[in-house]
């Protein structure tokens, strides 16, 4: 487990401290500047229980009433492609209900799962992001490397 942000010094971060969230989660919420884009790493820890799906839940609707332009990007320890577990079903219907989408289509785990996610709003779609996997020989998740085009509105930072 664990977060970390690695970004090229020609752009400006800052942390939005407002949006920490509840354990377990671990999440930091960031702007970077000038792209005009705002971006919430997640990070799970397994096993995922109803009430961490729901802590979960409460912390995405928040975050997605809250902030423009948003990318949530991170290890959910959801099996996401698997229809058979609730909690993927569960969070299926959260993304809808928020108006979100996932765009990881292929596994990002050694185990075949796609465990790992790049959520953003329905209404960037036309802006789809262009995602490439590399797996790694010291890991057991895959390397995901996306670019995404932000449009050109400006981000709105939280109060």
């Amino acid at each position: 487990g664990g977060l970390a942000i690695l970004h090229c010094s020609s752009f400006s971060l800052i942390i939005l401290d407002s949006h920490t969230s509840p354990p377990p989660l671990e999440t930091i919420c960031f702007y970077i500047s000038p792209s005009n884009a705002n971006f919430c790493l997640c990070y799970i820890p397994p096993p995922i229980s109803l009430t961490t799906f729901n802590t979960l839940a409460a912390f995405l609707t928040t975050l997605s009433s809250s902030i423009s332009n948003l990318m949530i990007l991170g290890d959910f320890n959801i099996h996401f492609n698997d229809p058979s577990q609730p909690i993927a079903n569960e969070l299926h219907q959260l993304l809808s209900d928020l108006s979100l989408t996932q765009h990881i289509t292929f596994s990002t785990h050694q185990a075949g799962n796609i465990l790992d996610l790049i959520i953003t709003p329905t209404d960037l779609l036309p802006i789809a992001p262009t995602i490439s996997v590399t797996p790694l020989p010291f890991i057991d998740h895959r390397y995901i490397q996306c670019h995404f085009l932000v449009p050109s509105k400006s981000a709105r930072l939280p109060h």
